[in-house]
């Protein structure tokens, strides 16, 4: 059917260039219904194209499948499929997830606030919530909308799987020791700093993209880089090169032009939070987020307070079972113990929510790298946009930069918020008070003592991005009292000489393109920028 039609839609030529078609019905076109879902793509291509040119403004757009692109045209196809999918697929996952619950709450081995009543008519509320804002989104396509809901039974299932292999004393008893999370705003340089700094095995326990989002049937253990954790990213390459390539033709090079997805690499806590919430996390949130605004307070539920402490428990317990497996299937033949390395973890959401995360992790370190707002905002929004673009309606309410713009405003005052007032909340003289990172490696190296009793560390993004291994090596000497091995440190040097910027290549953006100002900028964030970039500290 896809094939048949796509050779109608290519019979059927343009005059002049992409951006002033002429479609000619040719005599051939076999039946009305086939021209008319061709003729309707044709007019949903030109529509998306102008409104690229004119709006988006993505350098190498990529555009769906063509058979993808046929269902997007045909109307009430999602409104026909959700409903299909919520009682057939959906809510028998969602009572396996519920059960599974039940089970643990009963047995008492898993923490209360993942299984209790509460948590079972929340995840119960969360999945309608989904339903029902998915149905009724005029900014998704009828594809995304299906594909996105589907997605929910995944979630459901490593949901489920997970919290019956979390179910044992031997898990529950494991410690998670000062765990470092870099909890910073979006494009400020953490991204690079994470999969860097986690390539020292020796030194790092981490999550890639590859384990959250393939941890069934059974976690890999973390020390295994030879086969368990090589397996978890080629399948999970294959299940991308079959859901997004093939969907989604060359938007996984787009996406690498700003933040590429690495199956094999360290990447951000989200992925834990879909399996912890029953269905996408982020992808929720922006994919969703005209309807998130709907919600009492203009804030969905997903990013209430409660809920981070419900993503941090989470998050702990999928250490504990990690640490648990890594024990569990050491080697006799290694005659050493299994190493115990402290975990490493990123999220830009932590800022908003660091209050939550220490209660949950109170010996915590966090890294905070700092960049002007300003800066920030349209690099974030230039990401949203090339995150929703193969999937939003051009035209149609929350696409247009303007809207996005604005959406990304909103979510990082919500980050600056969080993290002037949790500084604020330190005492001088505190673990966790504003610290700024040494400037020189003398400096670095005068201050190794009393390592273990700090907590906190502060970077600038101009610093950061300059030079990758000498902020690691301030990091090491900061929190743990050394030096990376000469090992690590040729790790660090050949990965980033693969992953050299300039060699990934970028997209432009401006606060212009997002119809906002500096001047605006700096009046909405006039508290971050006065409490960490107006301190002659950075540049």
């Amino acid at each position: 059917m896809s094939l048949g039609l796509e050779h109608l839609y290519q019979r059927l030529p343009f005059s002049g260039d992409h951006g002033q078609m002429v479609v000619v019905v040719p005599a051939a076109i076999a039946t009305v219904g086939a021209s008319s879902i061709c003729l309707a793509v044709r007019n949903a291509d030109k529509k998306r194209h102008d409104f690229n040119e004119s709006d988006w403004k993505v350098s190498g757009l990529p555009w769906p499948a063509f058979f993808v692109r046929c269902i997007n045209v045909i109307p009430g196809f999602a409104s026909f499929i959700l409903p299909i999918l919520k009682y057939l697929v959906i809510q028998p996952a969602l009572r396996k997830s519920i059960a599974t619950m039940e089970e643990a709450d009963r047995q008492n081995l898993v923490p209360k606030i993942l299984c209790n009543q509460t948590a079972r008519k929340e995840i119960q509320e969360r999945l309608d919530h989904f339903y029902e804002d998915t149905y009724k989104s005029l900014t998704l396509t009828q594809f995304a909308k299906v594909i996105s809901y589907s997605n929910a039974f995944f979630c459901l299932e490593n949901h489920a799987g997970l919290l019956k292999l979390a179910m044992c004393p031997e898990v529950q008893q494991e410690q998670v020791d000062k765990p470092v999370f870099i909890a910073s705003f979006a494009r400020t340089g953490t991204t690079i700093l994470h999969r860097t700094m986690s390539l020292d095995r020796d030194q790092w326990r981490n999550f890639d993209f590859g384990d959250m989002f393939c941890p069934l049937p059974q976690p890999a253990a973390r020390w295994d880089t030879a086969n368990g954790r090589p397996k978890k990213a080629k399948m999970t390459k294959a299940i991308i090169d079959i859901a997004l390539v093939y969907f989604y033709p060359g938007w996984m090079k787009c996406l690498e032009t700003m933040h590429g997805i690495r199956p094999n690499e360290a990447d951000e806590d989200l992925l834990w939070y879909s399996c912890a919430m029953g269905h996408p996390y982020m992808e929720t949130l922006i994919r969703l987020y005209p309807e998130a605004r709907q919600y009492p307070e203009g804030m969905s539920p997903l990013e209430s307070k409660q809920m981070a402490k419900y993503k941090y428990t989470w998050i702990k317990m999928m250490m504990q079972l990690h640490q648990c497996i890594d024990k569990s299937t050491w080697p006799d033949s290694n005659n050493m113990p299994c190493p115990d390395h402290p975990w490493l973890l990123k999220d830009p959401n932590h800022t908003a929510y660091l209050p939550e995360l220490l209660e949950v992790f109170p010996d915590a370190r966090l890294i905070f790298t700092h960049r002007p707002p300003a800066e920030i905002v349209p690099s974030m929004a230039k990401t949203w946009v090339l995150v929703v673009l193969p999937e939003f309606v051009p035209g149609n309410p929350g696409s247009s930069s303007a809207e996005i713009g604005a959406e990304v405003v909103t979510r990082a005052k919500h980050y600056a918020d969080g993290i002037v007032s949790f500084t604020q909340a330190q005492s001088t003289g505190s673990s966790l008070a504003f610290c700024a990172a040494a400037k020189s490696k003398e400096e670095m190296m005068r201050n190794t003592t009393d390592c273990e009793k700090r907590q906190r560390i502060d970077f600038w993004f101009g610093d950061v991005v300059a030079d990758i291994p000498g902020t690691i090596e301030k990091v090491y000497a900061h929190f743990l009292g050394i030096q990376p091995s000469e090992k690590a440190k040729k790790i660090f040097v050949q990965y980033l000489e693969v992953n050299e910027r300039a060699k990934l290549g970028n997209q432009r953006r401006s606060l212009e393109d997002f119809g906002l100002t500096k001047e605006g900028m700096d009046q909405v964030f006039q508290s971050y920028n006065e409490m960490f970039l107006n301190r002659g500290l950075y540049g």
